[in-house]
């Protein structure tokens, strides 16, 4: 265990020392899930190496099976659709909260009721009605308590049948985003790489155009194919040719065979790219002579 920490500890060190940006380092998801799985490490330092006898089989346990199974989360670093998750549970968040709040409310409602309705002998306290209205409206039923009385009974049928209907609002909301999300993938996951990478050099989204003019072997303020497809692999984002042409005809709106900075930015730093910009001022509609 002490061998794999080290060459974690070394592989950290080694890539803050050439990192060009402390600040990004830092701030950059990867690296603090990296730092994370080094507790073992500071653990077994703080210790110095020894257990005391009456802490040995907790702190064995803490220290190999439980922190190191946080080295797993370094794996995150090399599954490219985990930005793709992150963006469905970030798009459907605000929708999550309020249906996560009825949720809350209807637990204490039916709680309180059941705790009403059932005799003392069967459900005493009203954490136990809330364990009871849990375990039935999320469809577990583990089969520890049961109602007793009939109106008992009559309240878990109603909230059987009705989380049954509402689990599926949450259910289908993600599986829209995640439709949604998906066929727009390549776009997410080059957004999200161009982003790290230009995090972990000193820059922002806003040196994009500064990129694409290092990229523009031809002067023309434009990438073609072949540059655009240099610019991605210096980038580092692993995507395979076809998609990388896929990508390259979805940023290309009027089909010129080229892509400037601002077809880019617009498709995949829209805030960035009005910060910059401004906003495209509306048309105006045209009046009819009479």
């Amino acid at each position: 265990e002490t061998i794999f920490d080290g060459i974690f500890l070394i592989e950290t060190l080694m890539r803050f020392g050439i990192c060009t940006s402390a600040c990004g380092f830092v701030k950059s998801v990867h690296n603090i899930i990296d730092l994370v799985a080094l507790l073992p490490c500071v653990v077994r330092l703080s210790l110095g190496y020894v257990v005391l006898h009456d802490e040995e089989k907790r702190l064995r346990f803490l220290l190999c099976g439980l922190l190191p199974v946080l080295r797993l989360l370094k794996l995150l670093r090399q599954l490219q659709l985990f930005h793709v998750f992150t963006r469905v549970i970030s798009t459907t968040l605000e929708a999550l909260k309020f249906l996560l709040f009825m949720l809350l409310i209807v637990v204490i409602f039916m709680s309180s009721l059941v705790y009403l309705v059932e005799p003392v002998s069967n459900i005493d306290t009203v954490p136990t009605a809330m364990w009871f209205t849990v375990v039935t409206m999320t469809t577990v039923g583990y089969g520890d308590i049961s109602p007793e009385s009939f109106p008992g009974k009559a309240i878990a049928c109603f909230m059987i049948i009705g989380s049954v209907l509402y689990i599926a609002l949450p259910v289908g909301l993600l599986g829209n985003a995640l439709t949604q999300v998906w066929s727009e993938r390549d776009k997410i996951l080059v957004a999200s790489i161009t982003a790290t990478r230009l995090n972990e050099w000193g820059y922002s989204a806003a040196d994009i155009p500064m990129l694409f003019r290092h990229f523009d072997t031809q002067h023309r303020g434009e990438l073609t194919l072949p540059e655009f497809r240099a610019m991605l692999m210096e980038l580092r984002t692993g995507l395979a040719d076809d998609r990388v042409v896929d990508l390259f005809e979805s940023l290309d709106k009027d089909g010129g065979g080229s892509i400037d900075h601002k077809e880019f930015l617009r498709t995949l730093f829209p805030s960035t790219y009005h910060e910059l910009y401004g906003m495209k001022p509306a048309k105006k509609p045209k009046s009819r002579s009479r």
